[in-house]
């Protein structure tokens, strides 16, 4: 074999182990490692009520706001920005609304459950407030504040204009829980966590 086509096979065969290995580079970091941050796209999801395509659905709250309904959702410790986005499909003239924001890390906070025998009942899950998180919490546009870290009120909600937006950051809880007490209105809430 003369001395070009020992240097042409050894030139090749260095093109395709250089082709190869970015290839394999690609598929392992795209599979294993994942994408950036920046790559994903973040949509809400639901927390109270559901929303898909153009159709959101909304919660009764009737005339009675003495009574609370508990909304969970399993946010993961790797999410430590999370915001709230309210919408009321339809309220009355005197319609208001409270709302109570918790954090918890315990095993199965996610749980709805009133009677497991094996795993823990929603009582027996601690919630701390997460009202602390929120941000610029004195500058909420719809939403005024009581003395509560947690408690926000949103006084005669209506579906004419976009609900408020409730920002939380430095997050270190499992699960967020959301209390709402209202009355006269039909709310939805998504939450959108990265």
């Amino acid at each position: 074999m003369n001395k070009d086509k020992i240097i042409l096979i050894v030139l090749g065969s260095l093109v395709v182990l250089a082709v190869l290995g970015a290839a394999i580079f690609n598929y392992v970091r795209g599979n294993k490692f994942g994408m950036n941050s920046t790559e994903f796209t973040y949509y809400a999801s639901d927390l109270v009520g559901t929303h898909s395509g153009t159709s959101t659905v909304g919660v009764y709250f009737g005339d009675n706001r003495a009574s609370t309904s508990t909304y969970v959702k399993r946010i993961s410790t790797t999410k430590d920005n999370a915001t709230l986005l309210f919408n009321v499909t339809s309220a009355s003239s005197t319609a208001v609304a409270y709302f109570e924001i918790f954090g918890s890390n315990d095993d199965y906070c996610e749980t709805t459950t009133t009677t497991a025998t094996n795993y823990p009942n929603m009582t027996d899950i601690n919630w701390y407030s997460a009202g602390d998180t929120i941000i610029n919490r004195t500058h909420l546009s719809y939403l005024s504040t009581d003395s509560a870290t947690s408690l926000l009120k949103w006084t005669n909600p209506t579906s004419t204009h976009p609900g408020p937006q409730v920002s939380m950051w430095n997050l270190n809880y499992e699960c967020l829980r959301l209390d709402v007490a209202a009355s006269s209105t039909i709310l939805y809430v998504g939450i959108v966590t990265k």
